[in-house]
């Protein structure tokens, strides 16, 4: 009770933080945080719940979150919160902090199985759908800028040659 309380509060105080920055205009910082309190969520999950529950599903969602965040500009803190997703997960795999867990139910472990796995598949692919959908207006971007170039270099081209011709 005590520690499923301590992280609702810490929950509540990062998302409030995460607001505070917001509004003073400290985007990235505001990312950085709600995705370490949403790591440290996971993370807690996973220590809290069998090993056969698949909390740890969602570490690779919480991981691709930090690719869909921050830009590539960031791709050093990108790589430093994969690393400590990755750190979190071996840390709550291999039972290094140990923790009092009853043993719960099967019908407990399969349910909690299936969301575990229909949320991380549901958040991964929405992670995946955001980032194709940026690749492709990006590149279309690329491509209505690089037609309109040429455009203006051809019909700046024949313009020169008509007065030459004169």
């Amino acid at each position: 009770m005590f520690t499923t309380l301590f992280q609702l509060c810490f929950l509540f105080i990062s998302t409030l933080a995460a607001f505070y920055l917001l509004n003073k205009l400290k985007y990235l910082y505001a990312k950085i945080l709600l995705f370490i309190s949403d790591a440290l969520n996971v993370f807690y999950a996973s220590i809290a719940d069998p090993k056969e529950a698949g909390a740890f599903f969602l570490f690779l969602s919480i991981s691709m979150c930090s690719f869909a965040l921050l830009d590539f500009k960031e791709i050093d803190k990108i790589f430093l919160l994969t690393a400590l997703v990755v750190v979190l997960f071996l840390i709550s795999y291999f039972g290094i902090i140990d923790s009092d867990v009853p043993t719960p139910s099967d019908s407990y472990v399969q349910i909690s199985f299936f969301i575990n796995f229909i949320i991380s598949i549901l958040t991964s692919s929405l992670i995946l759908y955001i980032l194709i959908k940026l690749n492709f207006e990006s590149e279309k971007d690329l491509i209505n800028k690089e037609q309109f170039v040429l455009y203006i270099s051809h019909s700046g081209f024949r313009i020169q040659s008509s007065q030459i011709m004169q």
